[in-house]
């Protein structure tokens, strides 16, 4: 916590002084801070050793972001005793130049503490981002949040709605528990994935790791696949695979996975590590050799490497949230335009999981009344505002 002179604070490293006492046990040895460092490796190792460990809560990705879609990434810090026990990195800037927004990516987090402390943490949070002049802030809580969108709604968070953007956040995923064996894992899988698996190795599909200009080619095939959905790609930047290969470089937590048939690319993975958990983050195909099943393949091969190399969760990352809750009930999928994306991604024996759903504020109580109000989304004023999130994130 304290720099090489044994202070606290640095010139990226700054006091926060609470608005009122803590009144618990303690509480005079409570420190916050907040920091613009680029790289923060006591914030990245604090997250790793969380349950909710997350990739877009990194320092590393803060850099990304900053490089990529102008954020300038700051965290708010939280000391115990001299020891971090939680905090929230925020990404914030200004869309034409006076509407200031705020983007948080699978946080807070904090380490297990009583319910008093944590909900006084979270008010003095709000209070920082309110002090920072964001005027409007977008939340994904971490996948075991669900006690912290409590305090956020307390706060006056409320649930984020659908017509305003960012859309399409996930909302539920599927996980598959690494504990089991590898032919656990087989016998797990529906039995159509399983042939598929075995078809495709057989067709002499080749699944290799971190090759030379690995972002460049999975850039091109996740392009590739947006066309063929008729989706805009996410994101949108033509380098955003080079930079996050250049960020993660050092702690080796970002791979880059290729189906190849021949000396052919023909669908790629990009997978994420953090904490005990490895996330199959973006996907790329050229459509082609669909009877050979590579996606299959791959997957399967992602998740073998993932296994062998200690960690114990596997995310697919995203399904349909109406899929998931019909399915956690015990009852079929219904259809959506999303069902095959969730049974393949079902099919290699996962269980989906619901998390918290996304919340925002607009602080300022006119421009909330109109942002948050479908009755007036039509209005020019309003429509330049959404617009303008839209693009920016």
């Amino acid at each position: 916590m304290r720099d090489s002179s044994g202070s606290y604070l640095s010139k990226h490293r700054l006091p926060f002084i609470p608005d009122s006492n803590a009144d618990f046990a303690g509480s005079e040895n409570i420190r916050l801070l907040f920091s613009y460092s680029e790289k923060d490796d006591e914030w990245d190792d604090f997250l790793y050793g969380l349950e909710s460990a997350h990739h877009e809560q990194t320092s590393m990705w803060g850099r990304v972001k900053m490089s990529c879609g102008g954020y300038q990434p700051v965290r708010f810090l939280a000391y115990l005793d001299e020891q971090l026990v939680g905090g929230c990195q925020i990404l914030h800037k200004k869309i034409r130049r006076t509407f200031h927004v705020g983007y948080i990516c699978f946080g807070p987090c904090w380490a297990p503490m009583d319910d008093k402390l944590a909900f006084w943490l979270n008010r003095q949070f709000v209070r920082f981002i309110r002090e920072l002049g964001i005027q409007y802030v977008y939340v994904d809580f971490p996948y075991d949040g669900f006690k912290t969108a409590e305090y956020f709604h307390t706060l006056g968070f409320r649930r984020h709605p659908d017509f305003l953007p960012p859309w399409g956040r996930m909302k539920a995923s599927v996980v598959l528990n690494l504990d089991l064996s590898e032919q656990e894992l087989l016998s797990q899988m529906k039995a159509s994935t399983r042939s598929n698996i075995k078809y495709g190795v057989r067709a002499g599909i080749v699944v290799k790791r971190n090759i030379q200009n690995a972002p460049e080619l999975f850039t091109d095939l996740m392009w590739k696949l947006c066309r063929r959905r008729g989706c805009a790609p996410t994101p949108p930047e033509s380098d955003f695979f080079t930079r996050i290969q250049e960020a993660f470089a050092e702690s080796g937590q970002v791979h880059f996975f290729f189906a190849f048939l021949g000396e052919e690319a023909v669908s790629s993975l990009v997978a994420f590590t953090a904490g005990n958990w490895v996330r199959s983050w973006k996907v790329g195909w050229s459509g082609d050799y669909s009877r050979k099943h590579p996606n299959e393949v791959l997957e399967w091969e992602v998740i073998k490497w993932a296994k062998q190399a200690g960690y114990s969760k596997f995310d697919f990352v995203g399904i349909d949230r109406k899929c998931a809750e019909e399915l956690i009930s015990g009852h079929v999928m219904p259809d959506s335009p999303d069902k095959s994306v969730a049974l393949f991604k079902l099919g290699f024996g996962g269980k989906p999981m619901l998390i918290p759903l996304p919340a925002s504020i607009v602080f300022n109580p006119l421009l909330r009344a109109m942002l948050y109000s479908e009755k007036i989304q039509d209005l020019p004023f309003v429509k330049r505002i959404v617009t303008s999130i839209e693009r920016r994130h």
